[in-house]
């Protein structure tokens, strides 16, 4: 039976270390901007990798309107550019892109691994901060699938 007090802690402690991560990534972009960047470059499959902006607005489940805007944003900055071809448009990440994403998962991962650091100084052991990992990782996969079952 889940505990429901610790159900709760979980849900806020959640919810805020989302919010610090999305702090850590160097503040230039919101979230939605980061996961969008990371969703390019993690299926790109060569550097002429291109994606349709409906494509986008389906990964992140924003609005058309709102995908537009960030894109303007993040186009402005030099992280992405646009190709119209007809009707439709495409997105890839430039250069620089690249280089923000990968500065932003250095600042991300170092954040994580300093939070390890203080776990294992707070006698948690490594089982254990390897099981809520995995844990966590399973909890994204099935959300992920419900999510787009909807």
């Amino acid at each position: 039976m889940i505990d429901e007090d610790l159900f709760k802690n979980y849900a806020e402690s959640t919810l805020q270390i989302r919010k610090i991560l999305s702090r850590r990534q160097g503040g230039e972009f919101s979230m939605p901007q980061f996961l969008t960047l990371h969703m390019i470059v993690k299926n790109s499959t060569s550097d002429e990798s291109e994606f349709n902006v409906s494509e986008i607005t389906n990964h992140t489940e924003m609005a058309m309107p709102n995908v537009v805007r960030m894109l303007n944003e993040m186009q402005m900055k030099n992280y992405i550019k646009r190709r119209r071809e007809g009707r439709n448009v495409y997105v890839s990440i430039t250069e620089d892109g690249k280089k923000y994403h990968d500065y932003c998962m250095e600042i991300t991962d170092k954040h994580i691994k300093d939070l390890i650091d203080e776990l294992r100084a707070s006698d948690v052991s490594d089982e254990e901060i390897n099981e809520y990992m995995a844990m966590s990782i399973k909890l994204y996969s099935i959300y992920s699938k419900h999510m787009a079952n909807k």
